[in-house]
């Protein structure tokens, strides 16, 4: 047995050599790992701003090249579209332009003017001609244009200068108003008002030559204010639309012309608030075209300048009316007299009225006048749950809670029966009732007199209320 175990442990310490040997080459593996991580790491961190400088920087650069370049394309597409735009508005501007020689422009411009003050309702403008300033610079064309100034002074209200302004803008013409002056003499009502203006046309060089500021015709025929159709002289209409649907003046009238057909103009009267007129022969046919800008404009856009006027108070504000006070409650002391008990005192029986308040009291006896505001009784009897009135010759009872308006007629008063018990025994009645002629007394008289007391009463009659 010993020499077994001694033989058994040198075997148990080659596997424990073994185990341990195992071991230490795990742990070695391991730290080895470790160190290549952390190598892996070092050089990483070291080593990636150079590897992003050598492969993304390249694709930054590209990137912010391509950035800068694309904004250098939006600018000069911005600035294309800018010249395109004002290469447009010359163009439409050219269109609208005054004549093209300046004089005549200024002359021409001044007359009309005038005539659409006076289209506005404005009486006796003064029309001063201005200069006359070229510009220095020219046109996108290369074309020179000239500003050409006239005044106005006049005396209108705001309505009417609304109205002027309207029919200004919505024109065809290359303007615009450079100066405006008002002076109000008052801060109330409708004032007239003291106004200068001053309005600039543009004449451009290289606009179509032309002798009037808009193209003109004359009426052949008298032109009736009924008359939808016009005849005008086909040689002197250069100038007017090939199609219809356009606008016309003929003195203080607007017209749109809605078909054509050789010198035969179909009309409609009227247009743009203006009134229809009697036109005659040789009258002059004025092209108003309007200004696209401001087609849709309508005479009621320029009315809320008048509706807000900024030279006229504007009015107070209404106050709330104040409310009207509440009638004063109507009390009925004749409905809230109520009968709340009745008591004998002395003999004498009494019974208690209350009205709305504890205050509100009456005490009535028999015999007495009951008063309360428009009723009127007389008190006949008084029991324990109910007081007897007389009132406009009839009976009438009041029960213990009700009040006075709750009444039921019980019967017409016999004025006789209540003249006799309330009348006293003479002297001589009673003898005469002691005399041999004296009739005894039968047991229903007898039982009456000494009995209770009973109402004078002639016959039943059904309750009511009153």
């Amino acid at each position: 047995m010993t020499a077994a175990r001694t033989m058994s442990h040198p075997a148990g310490i080659v596997k424990d050599t073994v185990a341990c040997s195992e071991l230490e080459t795990d742990m070695q593996k391991r730290e080895k790992l470790l160190l290549f991580s952390a190598v892996a790491v070092l050089l990483l961190w070291r080593g990636l701003p150079i590897i992003s400088g050598i492969f993304f920087d390249p694709i930054t650069d590209a990137r912010a090249e391509l950035n800068a370049v694309e904004k250098k394309l939006a600018d000069k597409t911005a600035d294309i579209k800018r010249l395109k735009l004002a290469g447009q508005t010359f163009k439409q501007s050219r269109g609208r332009s005054l004549p093209p020689n300046a004089l005549d422009a200024q002359r021409q411009y001044q007359v009309w003017l005038d005539d659409l003050a006076r289209m506005a309702g404005i009486e006796k403008p003064v029309v001063i001609p201005g200069r006359r300033a070229v510009s220095r610079r020219k046109s996108v064309r290369g074309d020179l244009f000239t500003g050409v100034l006239v005044s106005l002074e006049f005396k209108a209200t705001l309505s009417e200068l609304s109205r002027f302004l309207y029919l200004f803008y919505r024109s065809n013409l290359a303007h615009r108003v450079v100066d405006l002056n008002i002076d109000s003499p008052e801060n109330r009502g409708n004032p007239e008002l003291t106004i200068s203006l001053t309005a600039e046309g543009l004449s451009f060089a290289s606009a179509p030559k032309r002798s009037t500021l808009f193209p003109q015709a004359k009426l052949k025929q008298n032109f009736d204010s009924s008359a939808t159709s016009l005849t005008v002289e086909t040689t002197k209409a250069a100038g007017f639309p090939k199609k219809s649907n356009y606008r016309i003046r003929i003195g203080n009238e607007f017209l749109t012309v809605t078909g054509v057909k050789g010198s035969e103009w179909t009309v409609l009267r009227g247009e743009d608030e203006t009134s229809k007129s009697q036109h005659d022969a040789g009258d002059v046919i004025e092209l108003a075209a309007i200004h696209a800008d401001y087609a849709s404009w309508t005479a009621k856009d320029f009315k809320t300048l008048v509706e807000n006027s900024p030279f006229v108070k504007p009015p107070p504000k209404s106050r709330p009316s104040p409310r009207p006070r509440p009638p004063a409650p109507t009390t009925d002391r004749v409905a809230e007299t109520r009968l709340r008990g009745s008591i004998v005192i002395d003999d004498e029986p009494q019974a208690w009225l209350y009205g709305k308040s504890a205050d509100d009291r009456l005490v009535i006896r028999e015999g007495e006048k009951l008063e309360v505001d428009d009723f009127n009784a007389i008190v006949r009897d008084i029991l324990a749950d109910h007081v007897l009135l007389e009132r406009d010759g009839s009976l009438w009872r009041l029960d213990l809670g009700e009040n006075l308006r709750s009444l039921q007629k019980l019967a017409q008063v016999d004025t006789t029966a209540v003249e006799e018990k309330t009348e006293p025994k003479t002297e001589s009645s009673t003898d005469a009732a002691q005399g041999d002629d004296a009739k005894p007394e039968s047991p229903a008289s007898s039982a009456t007199d000494n009995g209770a007391k009973q109402p004078p009463v002639v016959a039943p009659a059904p309750a009511v209320d009153k």
